[in-house]
């Protein structure tokens, strides 16, 4: 059965220094290794991306850009 992957297990994942970084890590590895299917979905990026990005730390391309 396919597992879903949260959002704060790919933040934690990709931060070393957080507490819960090593199970975000092995949990994931763990179901691949029992070749369980991993699944996120478009939400899963959009919040990893907006919590990863913070406001003001990425420019946008915007109208002023044509």
């Amino acid at each position: 059965m396919p597992t879903l992957i949260d959002t704060n297990i790919l933040l934690h994942a990709i931060q070393p220094a957080h507490p819960m970084h090593a199970v975000a890590v092995a949990a994931p590895q763990r179901l691949m290794a029992q070749e369980e299917p991993l699944v996120i979905t478009v939400q899963n990026v959009a919040e990893f991306w907006n919590a990863a990005h913070p406001p003001g730390e990425i420019q946008r391309p915007g109208p002023h850009h044509l």
